[in-house]
């Protein structure tokens, strides 16, 4: 659990730095989980979210071993193997709002 939130800081600190001058955040975001949803079904899988990890700067060496793992299954509430964007959105626009 402490593991987890110092992860969520971490990607909420990388994501504020990235989109600091967006007024288009979820656009943004949706850009960025579009180009990694190689295979265009709309869902992300591991690899395709370590993908959006490494655009968001969010990598191993950042979080720590197995850190963009743990972000995955955070993100991935229904435990289906694949993250849809609703979900993504949700892990990452509510990880900037909250007081973790």
């Amino acid at each position: 659990k402490r593991e987890e939130r110092r992860m969520l800081k971490s990607l909420r600190k990388n994501i504020q730095r990235k989109f600091t001058r967006t007024t288009h955040l979820p656009w943004d975001l949706w850009m960025c989980y579009k180009k990694a949803d190689m295979d265009g079904n709309g869902r992300v899988d591991f690899e395709e979210f370590g993908s959006i990890c490494e655009m968001l700067g969010l990598t191993n060496e950042v979080l720590g071993g197995g850190g963009v793992k743990t972000l995955f299954h955070f993100a991935d509430k229904d435990d289906s193997g694949v993250i849809d964007f609703q979900e993504f959105l949700a892990a990452v626009v509510g990880n900037l709002t909250s007081d973790i």
